[in-house]
């Protein structure tokens, strides 16, 4: 360690720049700085050094040092310099494999756009005793800029790289660096570990040198696209990650209980509503507003669908609001998606918002963005405790032409409303809208606010019902289409209603001709067991379950010779396969898959408990599958005990496809890797992975097809979040544990309590795995 000096100044001058080996003079620095500290182990890392001729490490290397390079177009082994692309998402690994050590003394950085995401990134892991970075020295020495993250980013020869010294001096504090020098060209900052510089930290417009390099000598040429920067504190979020989707790349925060616990599983939140929102705004032009827009998925998502859009989000949380507009830079929205910090109230007018939680894990726990506990951070109300922030009106916005609004303001939805009128009535927008009984404003909120009466009286769905909007559910929220859209249309009916004959639903019954065939989910419920008429009394109330609540589907019941028959008639071709199968539950699996594919609907097991009308996925053109749990690479994550399908949808056959290479791989596997979920998920995984491979095994299936099935275009496939269909999770020990209590109690669970215990779900399994002998299922009463 240094000695202590009063004149910080003069330990590191323009003086102490000496260039041998270095693009300016950063040779000098780097040996004055190690004069002063002194050299510890002797090992550098440099990324971006070119083929090592022109670079930091170099004199070192020449000195006796030792250590490691990396450069994206060159290596050379003999010097240790490895071809490597490096990007915030690898270099841990990348470091890792190259037996990196966590200390060392010299870290070079020049990769000329993401050094600042790479720097973070490193320092979660490592900690050089001295750093070089270059930055952005054409953004000037206070400006907090950071441009946004892309993975595969690269510097266009303008302005619009890097980091600013400022933003890089508040990441060197939150790693506990100090920023010390930047060398005379303004190419490069030079940061010290905190214990290894004991003086006070200069400000930053003494250390500041402004741009020596470009044509001018002045920096890189000006933007021409004026594309925004990010600031530091768009990225250090404690708790935040990131997750590549089809859509694009979503930040969200790890302990976000819902929202973030889908992407954290490699789901989409939302995703049925938003694809379905999509599908009704096909071709269409104009403004979205997204009302507690949160991080923005539902935006990023209808932004990839509808090209033709632009947006508005309004989020007023803070923490919320640096992951949105990061969500929205980092996808190069931001021409197309305008962030507002406004909530949206009757009125404008100051607002204040919950400093707690009011449900989840974290009820009642003080609202903190540091990554410290679980909470619903998609449920903070409006309150009296939290941040204050201004609201506005919708009705401010009536001139614009807003085609889509997505509301979800947590009982606050009275007074967006009644602040929109002016709006709805002269746009007619499509509406997608949360409004739950239970999740109302309190009186003590009301009281606070002075909502005038009128407006606490205001009744959302009669209001909307009074325009002439048509209301359907959709997920957890309803979708309110104008006059002129009807929500669930579809090119034909349903193939449920098609005929007398086609409701029987027998195995023989007459296939829909191709050219007529239904492009959505049609209204059959699909199950089976050993006999018709010898069904268990606990599977026959889960039964009545579905038939009491779905009075319009046709329910087939199926039983092992029917299932034969089926598969006899209509895919001969895989008959020896299924007689092959040593116990009925794979022939039980199978089937469902051929019953999807021949005739649509929806496929539930026997222990499955129907807690809400399947009218909300009756007429969508996707398959639904169900994720259990929060881990989307566990291998039991997608079961098939419940599923849903437009008819003779490819993946069905993908999935015979793999069950057909399961039994050649392994001919003697349980059900659950030969028929049930893992093939399932193979599949699953092989559609979204590998679609050119899919198509192969699908055009190979579909070779034995008469032409009466051959295969329909395909739709997207929805995997439903698992607090939908399969909110208990087997898997988790604490949720096997109140299982097996329920069994031992011979509990008798209405299905009232059932939607008490799984509110948001549609159905739920106890998972009685009734082709065991130890099957166990709670009693309904």
């Amino acid at each position: 360690m240094i000695a202590d000096t009063k004149d910080t100044a003069a330990l590191l001058t323009r003086a102490t720049e000496s260039r041998r080996y270095s693009q300016n003079g950063e040779d000098g620095v780097l040996q004055h700085l190690f004069d002063l500290l002194g050299r510890g182990n002797g090992r550098y890392v440099e990324i971006g050094c070119e083929d090592g001729t022109e670079c930091n490490t170099r004199l070192l290397r020449e000195s006796g040092w030792s250590g490691w390079m990396f450069d994206a177009a060159h290596e050379r082994p003999d010097i240790g310099l490895f071809r490597n692309r490096i990007s915030r998402e690898n270099v841990l690994a990348i470091l890792s494999h190259h037996k990196v050590p966590r200390h060392f003394d010299l870290l070079s950085l020049d990769i000329d756009f993401n050094d600042f995401h790479v720097l973070d990134a490193i320092l979660a892991e490592h900690r050089p005793r001295v750093i070089v970075v270059e930055y952005n020295a054409s953004l000037g020495p206070d400006l907090d800029a950071v441009v946004p993250y892309r993975p595969d980013g690269c510097w266009d020869g303008t302005r619009w790289f890097g980091a600013s010294l400022g933003a890089f001096a508040r990441l060197a504090a939150a790693h506990g660096y100090v920023p010390v020098y930047c060398e005379s060209a303004g190419v490069n900052l030079f940061l010290v570990e905190q214990g290894e510089w004991p003086h006070p930290a200069r400000p930053l417009a003494e250390i500041y040198r402004p741009p020596r390099y470009g044509a001018a000598g002045d920096g890189h040429a000006q933007d021409p696209a004026s594309r925004p920067f990010l600031s530091s504190s768009h990225y250090l979020i404690p708790g935040a990650a990131r997750s590549y989707t089809p859509y694009g790349q979503v930040s969200y925060l790890v302990n976000d209980e819902y929202i973030g616990r889908v992407f954290a599983g490699g789901g989409y939140w939302e995703e049925l509503e938003v694809t379905q929102v999509a599908r009704q705004l096909a071709g269409r032009q104009g403004v979205a507003l997204d009302v507690g827009a949160h991080i923005g998925s539902h935006a990023l998502a209808l932004a990839a669908l509808c090209p033709e859009l632009t947006f508005i989000c309004f989020e007023p949380q803070s923490g919320l609001r640096l992951l949105l507009e990061r969500n929205v830079a980092e996808n190069g929205l931001s021409e197309r998606i305008v962030v507002s910090d406004k909530a949206i109230a009757h009125q404008a007018c100051p607002i204040t918002m919950a400093g707690s939680f009011s449900d989840g894990s974290g009820a009642q726990q003080a609202i903190r963005y540091d990554g410290s506990a679980f909470g619903n951070y998609g449920g903070v109300q409006i309150g009296v405790d939290g941040e204050v922030v201004d609201a506005l009106a919708l009705d401010a916005l009536a001139d614009l032409p807003v085609v889509y609004m997505k509301v979800d303001v947590e009982g606050a939805e009275r007074l967006a409303f009644f602040g929109a009128k002016h709006l709805l009535e002269r746009q007619r927008p499509l509406i997608l809208f949360e409004h739950r009984s239970d999740r109302q404003l309190p009186p003590i909120v009301l009281e606070a606010l002075r909502i005038p009466a009128e407006v606490q009286r205001f009744d959302v769905v009669a209001h909307l019902r009074g325009l002439g909007y048509a209301m359907s559910p959709l997920g957890q929220d309803t979708l309110a289409a104008p006059p002129a859209v009807n929500p669930l249309a579809t090119t034909v009916e349903a193939a449920a209603s098609a005929s007398p004959g086609f409701t029987a639903v027998e195995p023989d019954t007459p296939l829909v001709a191709t050219a007529s065939c239904a492009a959505s989910i049609p209204k059959i419920l699909f199950q089976t067991w050993k006999s018709r008429t010898n069904l268990p009394h606990q599977f026959a109330q889960c039964r009545s379950s579905f038939l009491d609540a779905n009075p319009s589907f046709a329910a087939p019941l199926w039983d092992d010779a029917d299932n034969r028959r089926f598969v006899q008639l209509r895919f001969p071709w895989f008959l020896p396969l299924f007689d092959s199968y040593p116990r009925e539950i794979y022939r039980a699996d199978a089937v469902r898959y051929l019953f999807l594919y021949a005739f649509g609907g929806v496929y539930a097991d026997l222990d499955m408990i129907c807690l809400q009308p399947l009218d909300r996925i009756a007429g969508l053109p996707n398959v639904l599958l169900g994720r259990m749990g929060a881990d989307g690479d566990f291998e039991h994550s997608l079961p098939n005990a419940a599923m849903a399908s437009p008819p003779r949808h490819p993946f069905w056959l993908l999935v015979i496809a793999k069950l057909i290479e399961a039994q050649t791989r392994l001919p003697h596997g349980r059900p659950e890797h030969l028929t049930g979920p893992v093939a399932l998920k193979s599949a699953n995984d092989e559609w979204a992975q590998r679609p050119e491979c899919a198509q192969r095994l699908v055009a190979a299936v579909a070779r034995h097809l008469p032409p009466e099935l051959c295969p329909a275009a395909p739709s997207p496939i929805c995997i439903l979040a698992s607090a939908d269909w399969f909110p208990f999770n087997w898997a988790d020990p604490i949720h096997q544990i109140y299982r097996r209590g329920l069994l031992a109690k011979g509990r008798q669970l209405t299905v009232g309590e059932c939607r008490a215990l799984f509110p948001t779900a549609s159905m739920v399994t106890f998972w009685s795995h009734s082709w065991e002998p130890e099957a166990g299922l709670p009693q309904l009463g």
